[in-house]
């Protein structure tokens, strides 16, 4: 163990050629498990999202019935991804924070504890943000 302050001399200095890798492919049943663990959709809707990238054409089934990023699938997260450095409220869009924040508050409105009126009008102010900061910005995408 080391303590502050401390002073170390390294013996030895290596430098390893090597390449990142991309993270393990997903199963359907294993994003179904992250949605759920990031509060997006329900027993119901999960199914029908994942749907939606098959038809999308975002990821593609690989025989091991694993899914599979397409060119298009990676260029979307990219591009979302670009949009967190902007100044102003720049926002991740390729995270799940915005969708399990409208999913809270619809639970809470089904719950009784959120008004529909009001939600709608934040959600509406968001979207509204957000499109205008995509539009304001399409060199963004462009630098993709």
């Amino acid at each position: 163990p080391f303590f502050v302050g401390e002073e170390v001399r390294p013996s030895v200095l290596e430098m390893e050629e090597s390449r990142t890798t991309p993270p393990p492919l997903l199963s359907e049943s294993e994003l179904i498990t992250l949605m759920d663990r990031n509060g997006i959709g329900t027993d119901a809707t999960m199914p029908q999202h994942i749907k939606t990238i098959k038809d999308r054409e975002y990821v593609s089934e690989t025989e091991g019935r694993l899914l599979l990023p397409s060119q298009l699938g990676v260029a979307l997260v990219l591009g979302f991804k670009a949009y967190a450095g902007l100044p102003n409220g720049g926002i991740d869009l390729s995270l799940p924070n915005l969708r399990r924040a409208m999913e809270q508050e619809m639970g809470r409105i089904a719950a009784g504890q959120q008004n529909k009126a009001t939600f709608l009008e934040q959600c509406l102010a968001e979207m509204t943000r957000i499109f205008h900061m995509v539009a304001r910005n399409p060199q963004v995408l462009e630098q993709q």
